[in-house]
């Protein structure tokens, strides 16, 4: 499926679910009839549904993304679909340790400083034997799909 109509599916179903949740707050202000609470009940049940199948859907289209993304790696596949790409330093920790009291006491407290630590790495002033720099893409997804149900 591409991504247009991942993004489409996506929309469709977040509008089902606004609709399916006006007709819950609808049904609970007029809820004294057994009518309405039926109604109440179905709603909530389809609202259930829908929030299934959108978690579905987003996790699809989040795949779809970064699947693209590292085929691409463009970070806008779609106009509401951003890639945000963190970068996670990953190394072994004892090696690095030793390897900071030796050249690089200002990390080390009683264990390794992480957060100062990992901004070097990111910026490349920690040797490169001693960290891989992880690249992660993070998929963000326009709240407002309006435009994309047919």
């Amino acid at each position: 499926m591409t991504i247009d109509k991942l993004v489409q599916e996506l929309a469709v179903l977040r509008k089902q679910l606004a609709d399916a949740e006006i007709v819950i707050k609808e049904a609970q202000a007029a809820l004294g009839a057994t009518e309405e609470h039926a109604a109440l009940d179905r709603a909530y049940k389809t609202a259930y549904v829908i929030k299934e199948r959108i978690d579905t859907s987003e996790a699809r289209l989040r795949d779809a993304a970064v699947a693209m993304y590292d085929d691409t790696e463009d970070k806008h596949p779609h106009q509401a679909v951003s890639i945000a790409v963190t970068k996670t330093p990953r190394y072994d920790r004892e090696k690095v340790l030793a390897w900071c009291k030796e050249n690089a006491r200002i990390f080390v407290r009683e264990s390794l400083d992480k957060k100062p630590f990992n901004k070097a790495a990111r910026q490349g002033i920690i040797a490169p034997e001693l960290v891989t720099i992880e690249e992660i893409p993070t998929v963000r997804i326009s709240r407002d799909l309006s435009e994309y149900v047919s």
